[in-house]
């Protein structure tokens, strides 16, 4: 539910969402039945005939939070602010796809975004800029402790999830000639997830980077953000790690992307926008700072 003038007097933006979602794994006989089919090329009516999934393996997710933003005077009127409170349960049996197999993960967090938006356009946009700085946080549950984390079991050290994450984002639009139909548009983006213990690095909220920005590794829809880079397989500049099981998981905690366009329009009206461009492209994703270049 989203209210963007809240109050009926300010736009004031509120926000309240709840959700729900049961991811399963694939049984083992679909497995058994696809490679053979590849290996042999026989075909059966296995997909009509059974179930692919498989119960005892799953993920379940129960997702709820609420916003508020609101426009700011200073120190301008393109100036906005919006924070989010959000709560996420996950359940997890036998889920050999995520560093975590088994057990019950809780993440509380708080998110504030600063940004400043000035285009003249949303659909095309041939001058202005776009800046947002993120910051996101759980509470530092280890610091309130005396526990030894490097001793315990991998279920208890993530029974409640805890991180602090900044993203900065940025586009720039610029008319390269006088009908402004020609535009450049460049773009710098930064991302970064910490810890605050080594031994409780957050499996969630880490970046997974490459592709077009809409797919991923299996466990992207509930675990990772996805950031697209042209020109690279989906997810394949994404570092890696073994999970408890001996599995390979994402592991990408520091991301950078840098794009310039060259944009001209196609077909401008009031129901239809196509336009040509050209692009560069540049990023990268690591499990560090340590490991940046």
């Amino acid at each position: 539910f989203v209210d963007g003038w809240f109050g009926g007097k300010r736009p004031n933006t509120f926000s309240f969402s709840l959700y729900y979602s049961l991811q399963t794994g694939v049984n083992s006989s679909y497995n058994n039945y696809y490679s053979s089919y590849y290996t042999s090329g026989y075909y059966s009516d296995y997909y009509n005939s059974k179930d692919y999934y498989d119960m005892s393996k799953f993920i379940q997710t129960v997702g709820v939070a609420i916003g508020f933003g609101k426009r700011l005077s200073w120190p301008d009127d393109y100036f906005t602010i919006y924070g989010e409170l959000g709560y996420q349960y996950y359940k997890l049996r036998n889920w050999q796809y995520f560093y975590i197999p088994d057990g019950n993960c809780n993440k509380l967090s708080l998110g504030v975004t600063l940004a400043r938006n000035s285009v003249d356009n949303p659909i095309y946009p041939r001058r202005g800029s776009q800046f947002s700085l993120m910051a996101k946080t759980t509470p530092p549950y280890s610091a309130f402790t005396k526990k030894n984390y490097g001793e315990m079991k991998a279920v208890d050290n993530y029974r409640w999830i805890e991180f602090y994450k900044f993203e900065f984002k940025s586009k720039m639009f610029f008319p390269l000639t006088k009908d402004q139909k020609l535009v450049l548009m460049a773009r710098a983006e930064f991302g970064y997830l910490g810890y605050y213990n080594k031994y409780r690095k957050s499996p969630f909220e880490r970046f997974e980077m490459g592709g077009d920005g809409m797919s991923g590794m299996s466990y992207s829809t509930y675990a990772a953000q996805i950031v697209g880079l042209r020109g690279y397989e989906s997810a394949s500049l994404t570092p890696t790690e073994i999970g408890l099981q001996g599995y390979t998981i994402g592991n990408g905690n520091v991301y950078a992307r840098y794009s310039m366009e060259l944009r001209y329009p196609v077909l401008m009206n009031e129901s239809t926008t196509i336009y040509a461009l050209a692009f560069a492209e540049a990023g990268n994703c690591w499990s560090s700072f340590a490991n940046m270049n």
